[in-house]
């Protein structure tokens, strides 16, 4: 008997990835290329609020890496944007009142943007402490997203408190390189190497400095916002549908086939017929999973490619276009090519 073991996927935000595909084409690296080499491909990290399986993203950061022959390339990644490129998230923590209270709410939503990563803040007598851990290792492109956080987070600091970085000391969860003073110069914050985790130390009277970006308004309205989709990852994590919807966008990504069913329980580490059957209780089924995936692309292909109606129907796994269009005017009342006409960019 085949004994299948629950397979935890975790995620990263596709504007990240868009980022970094961003950095390599300002550097004239052939973008495309390297998300090829990950498995992933434009239309997925094109989805405004996706989440990307960050196993793919750590593919492609290796890649890059090789390529670029940068080893701090996270460092690099890290400074440019400012809180609105981290969602809610970053709204919220820049809105809060104190350096207290915005490093709470980094602690209570930072998974939000990147859930193979825990965030932790703890505090005594002394000093305050955010304690940023992996949830599973990432190989060789670990360094990498601490890097990003690192400097992610020291960018906030210096827009939100501005003054006494100085007095902050960073521990990284790495050993100390030839080139570790490129941290020492990026950063005002006292940093040290070979620890087990990133972890920012603040004195306890920096803890009640006002941030200069408060606003409660905002403030408000981004907790909202994080709740809403805290609330949203946590059912992606317990239901079958989510995953499978997920795993539609991304599981094909190292094919040149739309992933079938036998494809995607294997994914999970479940039986075709287990996923069938958790997907009925769930109150769907594959099919409708499919059909929803390939309504969405088709979109995408008609809005923001040129190629024609038969290629996009091959792509989604249709043999004849007619068919193809029937299902698309089931979908909506234009055929394609009206909704191209009416919908390209």
């Amino acid at each position: 008997m085949t004994v299948h073991q629950k397979l935890e996927i975790y995620y990263v935000h596709s504007s990240y990835v868009r980022r970094t595909y961003s950095q390599l084409l300002a550097r004239d690296v052939d973008a495309l290329k390297v998300l090829s080499v990950s498995g992933l491909t434009l239309e997925q990290i094109s989805i405004a609020d996706g989440m990307i399986d960050i196993k793919f993203y750590a593919r492609f950061i290796k890649e890059a890496k090789r390529l670029l022959f940068c080893p701090w390339l996270g460092l690099e990644f890290g400074q440019e944007g400012d809180s609105a490129s981290h969602g809610a998230v970053g709204h919220a923590a820049a809105a809060c009142e104190n350096l207290r209270e915005a490093l709470t709410v980094i602690a209570q939503y930072g998974h939000l943007r990147a859930d193979a990563f825990i965030f932790r803040y703890v505090e005594n007598e002394m000093e305050g402490k955010l304690i940023i851990s992996e949830r599973i290792h990432l190989g060789d492109a670990s360094q990498f997203f601490f890097e990003s956080i690192f400097a992610t987070l020291v960018r906030g600091f210096q827009s939100v408190i501005a003054t006494n970085l100085n007095k902050i000391v960073v521990d990284m969860p790495f050993s100390e390189k030839m080139w570790s003073d490129v941290y020492r110069q990026f950063s005002p914050c006292q940093v040290r190497f070979g620890y087990d985790n990133l972890a920012f130390h603040f004195p306890i009277e920096m803890l009640t400095q006002v941030c200069i970006t408060s606003d409660t308004e905002v403030l408000n309205m981004s907790l909202y916002e994080c709740e809403r989709k805290n609330q949203s990852l946590s059912g992606r994590k317990q239901s079958f549908a989510l995953r499978v919807a997920d795993l539609l966008k991304r599981v094909d990504l190292t094919t040149d086939r739309m992933p079938d069913l036998s494809h995607v329980a294997s994914h999970l580490c479940v039986s075709s017929r287990t996923l069938m059957r958790k997907l009925k209780e769930e109150g769907t089924s594959f099919k409708e999973l499919l059909d929803a995936n390939h309504k969405q692309l088709a979109c995408w292909y008609l809005r923001n490619t040129d190629e024609s109606v038969e290629v996009i129907a091959m792509r989604l796994g249709y043999q004849d276009p007619t068919n193809f269009s029937r299902t698309f005017r089931r979908w909506y009342t234009d055929t394609p090519s009206e909704y191209r006409r009416r919908n390209q960019s």
